[in-house]
């Protein structure tokens, strides 16, 4: 997300300030959920197009020229992307230090310090999706962008160099297997979730700026082609923008059509008439290009900052007023750092000059403080639990006790309660096999710990999948993949087939009078969901249940810690990611009626319709829940008392 030169320089192009400011519009419409803008993420993928063009112009010209200095270039890039960049990332380190619970304040510490060197989009390649509602969380996660740009301008003046010099044959065949290597590494690792932030599967939308560039010296001179070349390249934008969906895997090859209709746009703009220039020239949508970069820097934060705060879905009157009240911000950021700090330092060669002392001074003692104090205090937070002290010693220690305490309990009454009853084979009770991952241990528990409610007629066994069966990278971060994918798929690990294998075989899973599939359903794993079902349909004496997807918005802990054990929380965890709940399970409701099982939509009992609110918490302040989808041992216990019509009705 570059700037542009400016406006008074020489090549200044209006109709590209324009582009730029129709995708900053699309990026934020989509962030906002504002409209019809499912596909509006695609305008990072135009900001790349263009950033292609410009380098690749800005690096050409000064190579004819014999001028190129690599130290320049970079220096260049610094003094239009750090000053907006380095205010945006203090910011937001402050407003995390004030709101963000101690967990959430560490990871959001380490993703600074990769923010500050550009490589967020590496950090994120470890977490969730960038489309997950985890995202919601993250005010730095749009910072990949600005990873992915720096990384190519890394690689790309190094690239053009070897291009001219070797350029008659040598040269573009490497261009030429550069950009094949990117978009088919993008498209072969489509199901990754990794891969929307991987540099390499993203540079041949850069390339295909360049090439607009290259082609630009042989403008075609007839209008109506021009036009006709304009208009369809526009077409492919507004298709990506209004029918791409976030389910889709991506860049993938999805990425070439508003790439494609970028450059076409950029190439045939020029030397259409001024009626159709007028589309990307109107004063409105250019002024909104010469901040379209401060724009994106503030826009995500302060989104995220309002929810976190507020813990609520944002009205559509607050949307108005979050993107107005980034609009301002941009333009001061625009007016008062961008402006001046161009105006007022020239770079020379490998130097910067600077024309006031005072901007000099304030520059050193900047970089001093982002580059010193910054990654110190980041370093700080990240390895001492989020600066815990900023809140209530009593509260958060109590709860950091009860948790800890709490996984030790659970595991202890798993191993010491997981074993086979003596009288198991001449029991006269119905045998009930729980099958999954944390899920089932956490179920397994929550019933045993109710025994005297099931005892006389149910028997409880437990069959769990070991972590150590391999999954799918696109489903990671989801344990139900080790049974879901293990046992369905034919191409598994030796570890998954040989669990199939000693469940298939195993004594108590052929005479199971129920088996309850208790595993994390998540969207990236649904699509394995109907081929689990049947798996377990095959087991002949069994009544199968499907235990329901138990995963609240966002981990209750972080709300009883940063606003303490009050009614609002769990009204807050019941707003929250309503459509994302009420989505996924009738997606398993309607599995369950076509493969004719019982399902049991859990989430449902523990976040009631009747009430408008989550149970996160008992009568006395415990804690119910250890995360976002794990109960407490006292959750457990709490929980499995309300089971009864889990078990009821069954043949």
């Amino acid at each position: 997300m570059t700037h542009l030169e400016n406006s008074h320089e020489k090549n200044y192009r209006t109709d590209i300030e324009g582009l730029r400011g129709l995708s900053v519009l699309f990026v934020i419409l989509f962030h906002y959920d504002i409209g019809f803008f499912s596909g509006g993420f695609v305008g990072v993928d135009i900001f790349f197009v263009i950033s292609g063009f410009l380098i690749t112009g800005i690096i050409t010209k000064n190579v004819h020229n014999k001028s190129f200095n690599i130290v320049e270039f970079y220096l260049r890039r610094a003094r239009r992307l750090l000053p907006s960049y380095l205010i945006v990332l203090f910011g937001s380190f402050l407003l995390a230090a004030i709101y963000f619970s101690p967990l959430h304040f560490e990871r959001f510490s380490e993703a600074s310090l990769y923010a500050l060197v550009f490589a967020s989009n590496i950090f994120y390649i470890g977490e969730v999706g960038y489309f997950d509602l985890g995202a919601q969380l993250k005010p730095l996660l749009h910072t990949w962008s600005l990873g992915v740009e720096w990384q190519f301008y890394l690689i790309w003046p190094i690239t053009l160099f070897f291009f001219f010099k070797f350029k008659k044959f040598i040269g573009p065949l490497f261009l030429v297997l550069i950009f094949l290597s990117s978009i088919l590494g993008a498209v072969a690792f489509d199901t990754s979730l990794s891969s929307y932030y991987v540099p390499v599967f993203r540079f041949y939308e850069f390339m295909i700026g360049a090439l607009a560039y290259a082609v630009s010296r042989k403008t075609i001179e007839d209008t109506l082609i021009n036009t006709t070349l304009l208009v369809f390249g526009l077409g492919l934008i507004l298709v990506s923008v209004f029918f791409f969906k976030t389910t889709m895997p991506f860049p993938s090859g999805y990425g070439l059509l508003p790439s494609v209709g970028a450059a076409l746009v950029i190439h045939s703009c020029p030397k259409c008439p001024p009626i159709v220039r007028k589309m990307f020239e109107n004063k409105v949508i250019v002024s909104i290009g010469t901040i379209s970069y401060p724009l994106y820097l503030v826009h995500w934060p302060v989104l995220v900052f309002f929810q976190y705060a507020t813990f609520s879905p944002v009205s559509p009157l607050e949307k108005t007023g979050l993107i107005s009240a980034s609009f301002v911000m941009a333009f001061i950021l625009s007016k008062f750092v961008d402006i001046p700090i161009r105006n007022q330092i020239k770079v020379v060669g490998s130097r910067l000059q600077f024309n006031q002392f005072r901007l000099k001074l304030i520059t050193i003692l900047g970089s001093f403080v982002f580059f010193a104090v910054f990654p110190a205090l980041a370093y700080s937070a990240s390895y001492t639990n989020g600066w815990g002290w900023r809140f209530s010693s009593t509260y958060s220690d109590r709860i950091k006790r009860q948790l800890e305490d709490g996984a030790l309990a659970n595991e202890a009454f798993f191993e010491t309660h997981n074993k086979l009853p003596v009288d198991a084979e001449s029991s006269n009770k119905k045998s009930v096999l729980i099958v999954g991952d944390s899920h089932s241990k956490d179920l397994f528990n929550a019933l045993s710990q109710n025994r005297d409610l099931f005892q006389n007629d149910y028997v409880f066994y437990t069959f769990n999948l070991s972590i150590h069966c391999h999954m799918p990278e696109s489903v990671r971060q989801s344990l139900a993949s080790r049974l879901v994918h293990g046992i369905t798929t034919s191409t598994i690990s030796e570890s998954c087939k040989a669990q199939k294998v000693e469940l298939l075989n195993l004594k108590y899973a052929q005479e199971a009078d129920i088996i309850i599939v208790a595993s994390r359903w998540h969207s990236s794993n649904l699509e394995y969901l109907d081929p689990t079902v049947k798996f377990f349909k095959a087991f002949p004496n069994a009544d199968i249940i499907l235990w329901g997807a138990l995963e609240l918005p966002i981990d209750p802990v972080t709300l009883l810690t940063t606003k303490g054990p009050t009614q609002k929380v769990a009204r807050m965890l019941y707003n929250l990611g309503q459509e994302e709940r009420i989505r996924l399970n009738e997606t398993l409701s309607n599995a369950a009626r076509r493969w004719d099982i019982r399902y049991y939509d859990v989430l449902s009992t523990i976040c009631r319709d009747t009430v408008k609110e989550c149970m996160v918490f008992d009568s006395s302040g415990t804690a119910l829940f250890m995360d976002d989808n794990h109960w407490t041992f006292e959750g457990q216990k709490y929980f499995g008392s309300t089971l009864s019509p889990l078990l009821e009705n069954v043949n």
